[in-house]
């Protein structure tokens, strides 16, 4: 930690990737770090976590190798909190992480959401989430189907590959979602109705 910033390695495929990374807290007697679940580092460590870290600190290089797994607990979301204040100023990749952020500041005792010390910013478009916004215990949730992804880069493989996509034209035509967001102070029940998830 005291290094500040240290270079995360992950393979994706038969790909290297290396990118700076500056929050590693110990919990638990193990090292945690943190990223978005919807970045592509968190996609390349879900299918192989095995990983490297390297750091520089007092003349010395660090490297560590290992096996990053998944932890959603909100002990250890409010530990990284607590080790990294700013973090709270930042928005979640999800409605998911945000309401976890929510559950670790509410245990803190820390005000959120319209007029709160911290402010909440959500992805997805849950309804249980837009109800939260409604509520004024959170800031702004846009909509971003996580269901695109998956369908638009499954279509391009099968492009690649030389295949036809015509028949699937019409699910993709569901799946895909016009993105919208929304304010705590101008949303109300019509746009949870027509938009929620």
């Amino acid at each position: 930690k005291d290094a500040g910033t240290y270079y995360l390695a992950t393979v994706e495929g038969d790909q290297p990737r290396v990118r700076p990374f500056g929050t590693a807290n110990i919990f638990e007697d193990k090292l945690y770090i943190q990223t978005g679940l919807k970045k592509p580092v968190a996609k390349q460590l879900l299918a192989n976590p095995k990983a490297e870290i390297c750091a520089f600190k007092g003349g010395r290089w660090i490297r560590i190798a290992g096996e990053l797994i998944l932890d959603e607990r909100v002990e250890a979301q409010k530990s990284m909190l607590d080790s990294y204040p700013n973090l709270r100023k930042m928005y979640a990749e999800n409605d998911g992480m945000a309401d976890g952020v929510v559950a670790a500041l509410d245990a803190k005792g820390i005000t959120h959401g319209v007029g709160g010390q911290v402010y909440i910013m959500g992805f997805d478009c849950n309804k249980w989430a837009l109800e939260k916004l409604l509520a004024g215990e959170w800031n702004y949730d846009g909509q971003c189907s996580p269901f695109q992804a998956t369908k638009i880069d499954e279509l391009i493989k099968i492009l690649e590959n030389g295949g036809s996509i015509d028949d699937q034209l019409n699910e993709l035509n569901q799946i895909i979602s016009v993105e919208v967001g929304f304010d705590a102070t101008k949303i109300t029940q019509d746009d949870i109705d027509k938009y929620g998830l």
